[in-house]
């Protein structure tokens, strides 16, 4: 606005603002944290608002105005009824104060119908989300129901083949009566104990087949409740909950953390039927499928760097050359470093998700780690006594890291008595970064560079 490329703001964004400047009352010193014109933005909140209520005041002026010209007009014309004939004028000056009033109502009721269509339209957006992690929840109830159907079935399986051995058991019995119907009752006896086992193995295999139909319906559940949970906090970011959408976030994050290295629903020191998962999986994957724990993770990364909340995001593209682009090993995030000191992280839709600022020269290269949890970034740079030198930098992308972020930012809050339990106990056990990581951490160079780029040398160190 102050470089004269936009207006001042307008509804429903500049209801929005007011309404959220006059709830949470913030003061320059908790502004202070993200960003220095704190003062700036009041201000210019309060001139748009000065804007609209001026314009609202010019556009009343000029309704008054043409209103008088009107009555003017009429009073003019019921002067010249007089000598024409009452009756008549006044019935047109009757029409003509009618029509005034009508258009009147007019532009109020465009008004009210406008104000009215945005607030339907996002209605009909949150009621549209609730629907799909309804149907979500459902379809992994109907799941869970068609396992324990197959337990019933297998249960029923166990006891006829406890029944067929005791009937087996019996036949031995009267095998040891005599001797010479000894024969006849072992061949009985015999086949009966080959019922038995194929019983058994019957429902053995029932048994497993209705225990993986469980786990997988329990999986099933658990991914639809992330993703479920997942949506709720993007709602709440998107209704500027963004407090509460944190520690939903947060919540979500320590619940995923939670699942790491576990077999679907086992808990410590618990023993897991490797069969049960599969023959081909392994006990200690996470029952999370990988894009939904992504997602649980972007909304995180998100609430955690969203523009002017926590730390600064800028959503823009480069202004410079694209020297590198890197997909992760996952390949379901792009990096890319440019001329313009940044690197740039994208989802494979083209969407930014966050830039990385800490380069003060030409970014040439970048390059995730195996396990996509790090990314390495270097540039060049002049410095003041006109040699060359360079700059790398580690960033770190873990979901552990997040958390332990996040709870170290929101320390005076856990540290305040009147902080609820279930919010407290979500950083508990939680170390501080000061005792985890400390990112972005930035490796000097050594560099006596002889020409442009040449025989420089990386000491990495810790």
């Amino acid at each position: 606005h102050q470089q004269g490329r936009a207006n001042y703001l307008r509804d429903p964004e500049l209801t929005i603002g007011l309404t959220w400047l006059r709830e949470r009352t913030p003061n320059a010193v908790w502004a202070e944290r993200y960003a220095p014109n704190f003062d700036e933005a009041v201000a210019f909140l309060e001139a748009s608002a000065d804007a609209r209520e001026e314009e609202a005041v010019t556009k009343e002026r000029v309704k008054k105005r043409e209103i008088n010209r009107l009555r003017t007009f009429l009073v003019l014309l019921g002067g010249l009824s007089l000598l024409t004939g009452g009756a008549a004028v006044y019935a047109f000056n009757q029409q003509q104060e009618a029509n005034i009033q009508t258009a009147i109502a007019i532009q109020e009721k465009e008004n009210a119908d406008e104000q009215r269509g945005i607030a339907d339209q996002e209605r009909i957006n949150a009621e549209e989300q609730e629907k799909n992690a309804v149907a979500e929840k459902e379809r992994a109830e109907t799941a869970q129901r068609n396992a324990e159907e197959q337990k019933t079935q297998a249960e029923g399986a166990q006891k006829a083949e406890a029944e067929q051995r005791q009937v087996a058991e019996g036949a031995l019995q009267r095998a040891e009566a005599g001797e010479t119907e000894a024969n006849r009752q072992a061949e009985i006896a015999e086949e009966q104990t080959v019922i038995a086992n194929q019983q058994t193995t019957i429902a053995q295999e029932n048994a497993l087949r209705a225990e993986a139909a469980t786990v997988e319906a329990e999986v099933q559940a658990l991914n639809s409740e992330i993703q479920a949970e997942s949506l709720t906090v993007e709602n709440l970011m998107a209704s500027d909950l963004n407090f509460k959408a944190l520690l939903k976030a947060l919540e979500l994050g320590r619940r995923v953390q939670t699942s790491r290295g576990l077999a679907p629903f086992q808990t410590a020191g618990e023993k897991v039927n490797p069969k049960a998962i599969g023959d081909n999986a392994a006990v200690s994957r996470s029952p999370i499928r990988p894009e939904i724990e992504l997602q649980s993770i972007s909304v995180l990364r998100e609430i955690y760097y969203l523009p002017a909340f926590l730390e600064k995001n800028t959503f823009s593209g480069h202004s410079g050359w694209v020297n590198s682009v890197s997909f992760s090993p996952d390949g379901q995030t792009l990096a890319t470093a440019s001329d313009d000191s940044t690197v740039k992280l994208w989802d494979r839709s083209g969407r930014e998700l966050q830039t990385l600022e800490g380069h003060s020269g030409t970014v040439w290269s970048m390059s995730f780690s195996p396990d996509g949890q790090t990314l390495a970034s270097s540039s060049g740079e002049t410095f003041s006594d006109g040699s060359y030198g360079g700059t790398a930098i580690v960033w770190n992308f873990n979901l552990d890291n997040l958390i332990a972020k996040s709870c170290d930012w929101l320390n005076d809050y856990m540290a305040n008595p009147a902080t609820p339990p279930e919010d407290k106990a979500l950083c508990k056990d939680v170390l501080l970064p000061s005792q985890v990581f400390a990112a972005p951490t930035q490796l000097s160079l050594a560099s006596q560079l002889q020409g442009f780029w040449s025989d420089i040398q990386v000491w990495l160190k810790g």
